[in-house]
């Protein structure tokens, strides 16, 4: 872990920040990387943020001049004079030094303490930075969202044709899934990319949808085809224990949620699949998901329509629950 992601995981910690939405502190994140080019950033950027609240907004910056982020070293526009911290916390002030009255939409941007040189590698996003993000906010924000995507008919393509099957697969790890990630606005982690089977755990909702619907499109010109599952997991501090070191140093999850997950995956086919003609993926809402919160949006969105589904595993556990499939 380089300095620069380090800063961010204490940012992120920083308990004053406690209280604000996930949201607003990625949106801060973003912002600040956004502008790493230029070298500062301005106050209207951060306050529009937390919808003119200066005190989450001074609250943040303070977190962001602590973990040396950024610069603070508010100047008047008139004299030149430094200001107060303090008076940050407000929309208008007056210098102590000159006595002019000003916004705080006045006060000069702030200096960002990263060099060009580590650009690169923040663009990147840190693979070790996002593992602590996901793990941290998903008990924050009590939920997580797990989506298994593979080709469809896999085996029998790579049994007709092994190096068809080799070159579609390169394409989906080399252009196609980095596409699709590198447009993500929160966090989110790759749990499995074995074969051309691909696991990811998302923070939001709406990033796992906007995946495999961008995904679809770069896939357009593509001889193959893909399948996808997905569901809601509830996270609390007992479940985040389920992050654990693989043997090549990668994370993984475990959990009854995901055991569970993985064998209605393997026998979840929703009648709705069978009229989808013009397609590039089939995707699946299992049954968590189906009963959460955001299940209207989701019928809403896609005219969703609920199946049942009920079989034994070979353990003899039984499996009931509902499904929708769509097709993209």
């Amino acid at each position: 872990m380089n300095e620069y992601e380090a800063k961010w995981i204490a940012f992120f910690r920083d308990p004053r920040l406690a209280t604000l939405e996930t949201d607003a502190l990625m949106a801060v994140k973003s912002r600040i990387e956004e502008a790493i080019p230029v070298g500062s950033i301005d106050n209207w950027g951060l306050v529009h943020i937390f919808s003119f609240q200066y005190s989450a907004f001074f609250d943040v910056i303070n977190a962001l001049n602590e973990n040396r982020i950024i610069d603070l070293k508010p100047e008047c526009p008139e004299c030149s004079a430094l200001l107060p911290i303090e008076e940050l916390s407000k929309p208008d002030f007056t210098c102590p030094e000159c006595g002019s009255k000003i916004s705080i939409f006045d006060v000069p941007a702030f200096s960002i303490l990263v060099s060009k040189d580590n650009h690169a590698d923040i663009r990147n996003r840190s693979y070790e930075n996002l593992a602590r993000l996901l793990s941290e906010y998903s008990v924050r924000n009590g939920e997580m969202f797990y989506l298994l995507c593979d080709i469809e008919g896999s085996q029998l393509l790579q049994k007709k044709d092994p190096p068809a099957y080799n070159h579609y697969i390169s394409r989906l790890w080399s252009v196609h899934w980095p596409s699709v990630l590198d447009r993500i606005s929160r966090a989110y982690l790759p749990l499995l990319a074995n074969g051309d089977a691909i696991i990811i755990a998302f923070l939001s909702l709406e990033d796992c949808l906007s995946s495999i619907e961008r995904l679809s499109l770069s896939i357009s010109s593509e001889p193959f085809r893909l399948s996808a599952h997905l569901d809601i997991f509830y996270m609390d501090s007992e479940e985040a224990v389920g992050f654990v070191r693989r043997l090549d140093e990668k994370w993984d999850f475990n959990s009854i949620a995901v055991t569970n997950f993985h064998r209605v995956a393997e026998k979840a086919k929703p009648d709705s699949w069978r009229g989808c003609k013009d397609y590039k993926i089939k995707a699946c809402f299992l049954n968590q998901i189906l009963h959460s919160s955001y299940a209207q949006m989701l019928t809403n969105k896609y005219s969703l329509k609920a199946e049942s589904y009920a079989f034994v595993d070979k353990h003899g556990h039984d499996y009931k629950g509902d499904m929708a499939g769509i097709c993209l």
